[in-house]
């Protein structure tokens, strides 16, 4: 982590978004390697944020150990934030597989408790919690009507936000235009992950559609141009040129 943040220090990036998985980060790591790392991005001038586990973690899940451990890990995510005074934790949103679909309404039931639950912990730490959009067709939020939703539903939570994924949403065909055109989930938009898709966590990347990226990144840049924008992207030739791009729209 030492050599990420000095990394991107070189890179002239002002914030660092720590992936909580293995190898980039132990969510259990000991108080001292927290402290070390507080006091490096402190001394860097870094902001920090925190990007939840996603992979099999689902607070809408049927499964008690599933669920409780999502629940578990989404607060140790929290407690972080909170101890290394980040701007944010991002997570995802849930999971409806076919027991879940099968019924819905008691899933979303279930969801909206979890989430309320994960967002009053939140509060209470002073931390913010964004929700990211995925693009596998079980996910629950993929395209913009579900980020509506969940606007819906908890927006009176002024620690609630959207962490929006750039090349999610192209995988799901959705068009930028209608999140530009919906201001309720414009407003909740706290950061944006830029990278190729299908996304930006794999190394099969789909290069061809790297323009794409670009066009909707700068039709959407004007409307978001104060909020906290990751590059993501395990090639490192790709993610300077994403921070190239952006520097070029600022």
């Amino acid at each position: 982590m030492k050599k990420a943040l000095e990394i991107a220090k070189k890179l002239s990036v002002s914030h660092l978004d720590i992936f909580c998985a293995p190898k980039h980060f132990d969510i259990y790591a000991s108080e001292n390697v927290l402290r070390e790392l507080r006091d490096l991005a402190d001394s860097l001038n870094m902001s920090l944020s925190l990007k939840a586990p996603a992979f099999t973690q689902n607070i809408a899940s049927f499964n008690d150990y599933v669920r409780d451990l999502a629940l578990k890990q989404y607060k140790r995510c929290i407690d972080l934030c909170a101890y290394l005074e980040c701007a944010f934790t991002t997570i995802r949103a849930g999971i409806f597989f076919y027991e879940e679909r099968r019924k819905m309404a008691f899933a979303l039931k279930q969801l909206v408790e979890n989430m309320n639950n994960i967002l009053l912990y939140a509060s209470k730490a002073g931390v913010n919690v964004l929700v990211e959009n995925y693009y596998l067709p079980m996910d629950v939020v993929k395209r913009t009507r579900d980020l509506q939703r969940f606007v819906t539903f908890f927006s009176h939570f002024e620690n609630f936000g959207i962490a929006l994924n750039m090349a999610h949403l192209i995988n799901v065909r959705e068009k930028v235009s209608r999140v530009m055109h919906d201001k309720k989930v414009l407003e909740k938009i706290r950061a944006v992950y830029l990278g190729p898709p299908p996304t930006p966590w794999d190394t099969e990347y789909d290069l061809s559609k790297m323009d794409l990226v670009v066009k909707m990144t700068k039709q959407l840049f004007p409307k978001l141009r104060d909020r906290t924008w990751i590059v993501a992207s395990i090639d490192s030739e790709i993610a300077k040129k994403l921070i190239r791009i952006l520097r070029e729209f600022r």
